[in-house]
């Protein structure tokens, strides 16, 4: 009887240890969360540090017509092709915009679960930041 409790005990105890286990790495698959910031507070965080960087989704033709200062062009229709070669630090903290904000949120969204760990949203993107009146650059 004592080893077949020895043995009831040592699968209960290989059962937690592989259910630990399970919920670890599920914990270090989850996503960072993505999180959503004003263009005021983008223009602040691009001019205090300059290991930001400005991420626009958009279409090249988008890009060339207007686009923020500084912004490297990684079209959301190949986003996962371009990024690793275009983003490689993935602590690098990023600032994605569109044109309007729902490709922004798609291309954000598919960052974090690449492994980006310091994504945000700029709200409203480009529409929003030069409805504020901020600055913009044409061309490539």
């Amino acid at each position: 009887m004592s080893r077949s409790v020895s043995r009831v005990w040592l699968a209960c105890a290989l059962l937690l240890a592989l259910a630990g286990a399970a919920t670890l790495q599920a914990q270090q698959a989850a996503p960072a969360p993505v999180k959503h910031i004003s263009v005021s507070e983008a223009r602040q965080r691009l001019a205090a540090d300059k290991s930001v960087a400005l991420v626009d989704v958009r279409t090249p033709g988008e890009f060339t017509a207007g686009h923020i200062p500084g912004a490297r062009l990684v079209e959301l229709a190949r986003l996962e092709a371009l990024a690793p070669a275009a983003l490689p630090d993935k602590d690098q903290p990023l600032l994605v915009y569109c044109q309007a904000g729902p490709r922004a949120k798609i291309a954000a969204d598919s960052l974090a679960r690449m492994g980006y760990r310091d994504v945000s949203l700029i709200d409203g993107s480009y529409i929003a930041w030069t409805r504020a009146g901020y600055a913009v650059s044409t061309g490539n």
